[in-house]
């Protein structure tokens, strides 16, 4: 393969790679995108030194211009977005270039245009496969540098064709095809080691600069996700199956504890208003949370005080939330504190639900601080209000009787408010199964009475509207609440995996002597089991996702204070240790001296040991020397034949430096019967006959062959010299 075909390839490697970096954000409209596929395809079998019709500068320079003034027309009429325009503009130079390949700044400017466009990926996209276009950019670039060096340095060398020589559409200098191409193996393998090294240096320089996080450039890095399982809102009364959706909503890292017990839930919106047919938020304009600000841009929220002395253990979860099409944070129950600085303003309602402004145009990272279990005797973390406990009594008029009598049924013999909720809990995660295939009448006036009575299997929604209903039929505050199950624990990454299949419904009753109490009707679902190597397959990769997102993309000044600090703990752990182990060993020592100066030596007794550990290690010494005599030998006769070779080079120099120069294609002894009317032949020949022994014959020289080759070298220099003299006295 010729050195301009292997530049081409790696060109093409370098704009694959920006190409795919930007396909893979989602955000570039597909037209663009197609048309620059087929231009790369296109340009891959278009050869510019063979064209037939080459642009002229004139035409190339009047198509920038041209389209230098459609980049502004396009930024303030068609796209009315500055970055959708500068990738269009991207794409149409790099295209230009690659189809006018000639010059060695064409390949400067379209190395430069496939860089801007990776560049431009960077701002649109938070996605581990970025990291995979990364790498491929990298290798190509490492590739390109390589051979637009040894391009360059061959152009130096060639000869300029003459006007009559050049062809039309061809360079001024002749091809790059004559002389030896470059392997692809040793190629890949520089470009390979090159590209580690790069990584190499830039990690621990990545992990060292301080990390301001100010956003300069920051624009929305996703699409918000639809998600079918959580909602603002619950509508009841629909039937068909759902079909379920099991991409990633958050991860999430705990601190203080490993692993969450089962019935752990992401809390997300609280709703109180329930018509009938659908579950709402009533009325309430939620409030700012007091914060404060910590180092650069790290807001901590204040929700609630608990503490550690109590012993209520308190639990750190750093969440890494995907941006979601709805404005909720969720958390862990009774969360105390939160500490972002992607969060800037945090609202909460009367009804604890966290919210933002609007809707996150990116990945937001929190950690939550919360407790495990909630104190006996504490009230709710809100001023409780009696119109709030009011609308949470609510009932809608369209309530089939049935319902309310059902609940006096199973709470008949129950006297606390407590027992009762329990009571009607127990009753439905008992009676009723879990279904995914809503059966039934739609549109029914109570969909909760359907439930209850007919169809007696629902999902999660269902389950929580019947509770809620029976509960405030009984005279008991309840509520609804959407959010998570506790997800799937992923043992590889140490980190809870929650998907849009997680998505729950449960139910929150206040109990008067311990405030808001979760209570979850809904009874197991029977998954199937899964493949244990798709599962380790998805493990594996929900980790490297984790790790790009929380070590990588949120790396922070705060995790970079974290990760200092705990550097230098393990320091003084080592250090601490490396004293101990030096205390223990000098107390050993210390003791062992003291037995030794207080007790009488018995020398008769060690007089045989130390023979006996004289003679062994003597013979151990002789074993070692002749086992080694070998290969000292072979080494001292590697050095003897090196010499050998050296005095005939020697020999060939001084030759050469009175006029008798040893052409390539002669082999010594041609050379040296080409001397043989010399008077000085016998010096030659004999350190000739010494060099081929010493080369080819696979016996060792001895010492002495070597200082007689010495000194008919010293001989042939002395003929040499007068025979030079000779020549100039008769001149």
């Amino acid at each position: 393969m010729r050195v301009q075909q292997y530049l081409k390839a790696s060109c093409y490697g370098m704009l694959v790679a920006s190409y795919g970096a930007l396909l893979l954000t989602g955000q570039v409209d597909r037209i663009t995108l197609l048309l620059y596929g087929l231009a790369l395809a296109a340009g891959w079998f278009h050869d510019p030194d063979r064209a037939a019709h080459p642009l002229a500068k004139i035409w190339l320079n009047g198509l920038t211009t041209l389209y230098a003034a459609f980049f502004f027309f396009d930024f303030a009429y068609l796209s009315h977005d500055f970055r959708a325009a500068a990738i269009r503009l991207l794409f149409f130079v790099s295209i230009l270039k690659l189809f006018t390949l000639r010059a060695d700044r064409d390949y400067v400017y379209l190395f430069i245009t496939a860089f801007l466009q990776i560049l431009v990926a960077t701002t649109m996209t938070i996605d581990f496969s970025f990291f995979g276009a990364l790498v491929l950019f990298l290798i190509s670039g490492v590739v390109t540098l390589i051979l637009f060096e040894i391009r360059r340095s061959a152009r130096r060398h060639q000869r300029p064709l003459a006007p009559s020589q050049k062809p039309t559409g061809t360079g001024a200098y002749e091809p790059l095809d004559d002389g030896p191409h470059p392997k692809a193996a040793p190629l890949m393998s520089a470009a390979l080691m090159l590209t580690c090294i790069i990584i190499i240096i830039a990690i621990p320089i990545f992990f060292i600069i301080p990390r301001l996080s100010i956003g300069l450039l920051a624009q929305p890095s996703e699409q918000p996700q639809l998600i079918s399982g959580f909602s603002n809102r619950v509508r009841l009364g629909e039937i068909g199956n759902i079909k379920q959706n099991h991409s990633v909503v958050m991860r999430v890292r705990l601190r203080g504890i490993e692993t969450l017990p089962l019935t752990w839930k992401w809390r997300g919106v609280a709703l109180d208003r329930y018509d009938g047919q659908t579950w709402t938020q009533s009325v309430n304009r939620p409030r700012p949370v007091t914060r404060q600000n910590w180092l650069v841009n790290q807001r901590v929220y204040f929700l609630s005080y608990i503490a550690e002395r109590e012993g209520i253990p308190i639990i750190e979860q750093t969440i890494l939330l995907e941006s979601l099409n709805t404005n909720v944070i969720f958390t862990g129950p009774r969360p105390a504190s939160i500490v972002s600085q992607d969060i800037i303003t945090l609202l909460r309602d009367d009804h604890g639900t966290l919210t933002l402004p609007g809707p996150p145009l990116a990945r937001l990272r929190y950690t939550v601080s919360s407790s495990l279990r909630q104190p006996d005797g504490a009230g709710s973390p809100l001023a409780v209000q009696g119109k709030m406990l009011t609308a949470c009594l609510a009932l809608p008029p369209t309530l089939d009787a049935r319902v309310s009598e059902l609940a006096a049924l199973i709470t008949a013999n129950r006297t606390t408010a407590l027992e009762k909720a329990q009571a009607l809990e127990k009753h439905l995660t008992t009676n009723y199964a879990y279904s995914l295939d809503l059966t039934g009448k739609a549109g029914v006036a109570d969909p909760v009475a359907q439930f209850l009575f007919k169809t007696k299997a629902g999902h999660c929604e269902y389950f929580a509207s019947a509770l809620a209903i029976m509960l405030r039929s009984v005279g008991l505050p309840s509520r609804l609440v959407n959010g998570f199950r506790l997800g799937e624990y992923n043992s590889m990454g140490g980190d809870y995996v929650v998907r849009q299949s997680d998505a729950h419904s449960w139910v929150e009753a206040f109990i008067p002597e311990r405030g808001w109490v979760e209570f979850d009707p809904t009874p197991a679902d029977p998954a199937a089991p899964q493949n244990p190597v798709r599962q380790w397959i998805f493990k594996l990769a929900d980790t490297i996702e984790l790790f790009w997102a929380d070590q990588i993309i949120s790396y922070d000044l705060w995790q970079q204070a974290r990760a200092l600090r705990e550097a230098v703990n393990s320091l003084s752990a080592v250090e601490r240790g490396i004293r101990d182990m030096n205390h223990h060993w000098a107390e050993r020592l210390n003791a062992r001296l003291r037995r030794i100066a207080f007790t009488k030596p018995d020398y008769d007794a060690a007089l045989p040991l130390i023979l006996g550990l004289l003679a062994l290690g003597g013979g151990l010494a002789l074993i070692v020397f002749f086992r080694r005599r070998p290969w000292l030998l072979r080494r001292n006769a590697k050095v003897q034949q090196s010499v050998a070779v050296g005095f005939y080079s020697e020999m060939l120099l001084l030759l050469g430096r009175y006029g008798f120069r040893k052409p390539l294609y002669q082999t010594p002894l041609e050379f040296c019967r080409a001397l043989q009317d010399r008077p000085d032949t016998r010096f030659t020949a004999a350190i000739t006959e010494t060099y081929h022994k010493a080369r080819y014959s696979g016996n060792a020289i001895t010492g002495a062959e070597l200082k007689q080759m010495k000194v008919y070298l010293r001989e042939l220099q002395i003929s040499l010299k007068s025979g030079r003299r000779r020549r100039y006295t008769r001149r």
